[in-house]
């Protein structure tokens, strides 16, 4: 519930930044350059969390940061979930030729790591909204597809789909009507819990420069400027970390929340 409650706020917080910002996230001002935060000695209130090292508000970055990352982390999430969720259903239940290929071609990107694996992407691709998008969903869909596929093929086995398969339902309503709402809490848990690893893969990349480039803000290339400052202007680079991990830790308490709740074998015990 608490980290549900966080992540109202931050999608809140980032559909409303424009009236929330006190200023343009793009306008700086170099007066203002490594401004501290205002309980800091030096910092004003006009700059509740400082400025960066070219004099642009901190929290008004932050605000419209969360946009960038809660956008990309649902949209590549969301993408994941569709196509590993029809290819699941379809190799789980047919079986065959289709269901070697793509387990095959699912168990080869599954020998790269996930970050190893995007930064070659959009090395080869460059940076970019749609890139990134497109390099995460590339191998995310594969656990989708792997705990959906071994799901259907126990549940195909059941009492209930042999019934439907003897009133002559077709395979397809089958695998849609009586399949997949049986094993649809499996894919909301897993989707929870990929929707932060996305958002943490995004600013990965962005802090390698490989993903959203400046002006526009991001929490990761935010860290990776603040880096050269963290001597004398720690807060460049730390408030936007902790704004990251306290987005990403609700939704991983979420996503174990909802998996406490809709797994039987836990209520079970």
């Amino acid at each position: 519930m608490s980290g549900g409650i966080i992540i109202v706020i931050y999608i809140l917080v980032a559909v409303f930044a424009p009236v929330i910002a006190p200023h343009s996230p793009y306008a700086g001002d170099l007066a203002d350059r490594l401004k501290p935060p205002a309980w800091i000695e030096g910092g004003q209130w006009s700059h509740l969390f400082g400025a960066d090292e070219q004099g642009m508000d901190l929290l008004s970055r932050i605000l419209y940061g969360a946009r960038i990352s809660i956008v990309i982390g649902l949209l590549a999430t969301a993408i994941s979930i569709a196509i590993g969720t029809v290819l699941g259903l379809i190799s789980g239940y047919y079986r065959g030729w289709f269901d070697t290929v793509v387990s095959r071609f699912a168990d080869l990107l599954l020998a790269f790591p996930f970050l190893i694996f995007a930064i070659g992407m959009m090395a080869f691709l460059g940076p970019g909204f749609n890139n990134l998008i497109l390099a995460l969903t590339f191998k995310g869909w594969v656990e989708f597809f792997r705990i959906i596929r071994g799901e259907v093929m126990v549940e195909k086995t059941k009492e209930y789909v042999e019934a439907a398969k003897a009133l002559g339902r077709p395979g397809i309503a089958i695998m849609v009507k009586e399949i997949l709402p049986n094993i649809i809490h499996s894919v909301v848990v897993l989707g929870t819990l990929r929707f932060g690893y996305m958002m943490i893969m995004e600013a990965s990349l962005s802090f390698l420069g490989l993903g959203i480039q400046p002006p526009t803000p991001a929490w990761g290339s935010m860290i990776a400027t603040g880096r050269e400052y963290m001597l004398n202007a720690w807060w460049v680079s730390t408030i936007p970390g902790i704004f990251l991990v306290i987005l990403v830790l609700s939704i991983n308490l979420l996503g174990e929340g909802l998996r406490d709740i809709t797994d039987h074998r836990l209520k079970a015990k």
